[in-house]
């Protein structure tokens, strides 16, 4: 048993699924889905993300009897994945709807880019294990179900895949941590908008997660002249801080080891864009940046 992730949800394959009401964020031209599964043998599986018909717009992950991985919108079939033979593995898969593009990651890898032709999502649930015309069914455990209101990075999906949310993230619409342990209703942290159990039963997690943590970048400096420049970053998550004190350091030594300038401190309760003017610059030196944040 995991010790900070104490509950999974196991589908049996012959009619178990969870069916999560429709929301409006899946018919934007972005979002993101994102769940924690694992195959409970080494056969034949199938998991659907499925809207209304069987040509419906809708996703189908599916692993054949040969190994092999592929993703399917709708009855297409667009690739298959050798080099991700998942029969044992518990994995974070991740797609990302761009517009036109649906993007396909494992474990915070990306494996494929589809561009399709359809351009708009149906007013359906989101139904998992189950394809829509009720014929096939997966079996499978699943846990940290994740739907986000835009197209995450690689960057972001990758960082986040193994961590467990505070739920004030950023664009995090739905949050499903399937840690109840009993009963037929999986409860969205967020919104509630909670899912249904339809057969499925409650198990042991199997994988612990990181702790939430505090999630920053630093971006390209800006409006660089002889003695100045505007110096930018963005906080993706404040962790399980309520505030952070955040600034950027400078400095000519890329190990920070000396001559370390700071910009003045800003105090932050959300997620954000920040930036800094820093002004004195010698233009014959080059300069290193990080940024710096403190919770409380």
């Amino acid at each position: 048993m995991a010790l900070n992730n104490l509950y999974a949800i196991s589908l049996d394959g012959v009619d178990d699924n969870i069916v999560v009401p429709f929301s409006t964020v899946m018919q934007q031209e972005q979002f993101t889905i994102e769940m924690l599964f694992q195959l409970t043998n080494n056969a034949y599986f199938q998991t659907f993300l499925s809207y209304g018909g069987l040509v419906s717009d809708g996703w189908m992950i599916q692993r054949t009897s040969d190994g092999k991985l592929r993703l399917a919108w709708g009855s297409s079939y667009p690739n298959d994945y050798s080099g991700f033979d998942v029969s044992t593995n518990q994995v974070m898969i991740s797609i990302v709807r761009n517009a036109g593009d649906v993007m396909f990651y494992i474990n915070g890898v990306l494996v494929h880019t589809w561009t399709h032709a359809s351009a708009a999502l149906g007013q359906y649930d989101l139904v998992i294990g189950k394809r829509s015309d009720n014929v096939q069914f997966s079996q499978m455990e699943c846990d940290e179900l994740r739907l986000w209101n835009y197209n995450r990075s690689q960057l972001e999906i990758e960082y986040y895949k193994d961590r467990k949310l505070v739920g004030n993230e950023q664009g995090l619409v739905s949050y499903y941590r399937c840690d109840s342990g009993s009963g037929n209703i999986l409860i969205d942290e967020i919104n509630n908008n909670d899912a249904t159990i339809q057969g499925g039963t409650w198990i042991a997690g199997e994988v612990d997660l990181q702790p939430p943590g505090v999630f920053m970048k630093s971006y390209d400096v800006t409006n660089i002249s002889a003695s100045s420049a505007t110096l930018n970053g963005e906080i993706f998550s404040l962790g399980e801080y309520s505030q952070l004190d955040v600034a950027f350091q400078y400095s000519p030594y890329p190990d920070f080891s000396q001559d370390i300038n700071q910009t003045s401190i800003q105090t932050i309760t959300a997620p954000q864009v920040i930036s800094a003017n820093v002004t004195g610059l010698d233009q014959s030196t080059g300069y290193y940046v990080r940024m710096t944040a403190e919770g409380s």
